[in-house]
């Protein structure tokens, strides 16, 4: 299920009404100055705070599929389980199969 929060133009009219522009509240929290026009598309917690709090919101509020009730912030379905992806391997690690190869000198 998805929730909607607060659409992203509801967002910049909100830090207008304050007299900031999304550049502003970049530089307010000492971050590039994109990274709170980016933040709007993509999770960023450091814009996402300073945003919440010029606006007068909670994280969940603007962002409901990105922060829990106590504006915790919600990662994806993997986080929930233990880490079950395996890293790829490398062009350079032998496999256990090769490994068994080189011990018997190449034979079976």
């Amino acid at each position: 299920m998805t929730t909607q929060g607060m659409h992203l133009q509801d967002i910049k009219a909100a830090l207008y009404k304050k007299g900031l522009t999304l550049k502003d509240v970049s530089k307010k929290a000492g971050l590039t100055e994109t990274a709170a026009s980016k933040s709007l598309r993509f999770p960023c917690p450091n814009a996402h705070r300073e945003i919440a709090r010029i606006i007068g919101k909670n994280l969940h509020e603007i962002w409901p599929n990105w922060y829990d009730l106590n504006n915790k912030r919600i990662h994806g379905s993997q986080s929930h389980k233990k880490n079950t992806i395996k890293k790829a391997k490398s062009h350079c690690q032998k496999s256990n199969s090769d490994l068994a190869v080189s011990k018997t000198g190449g034979k079976s």
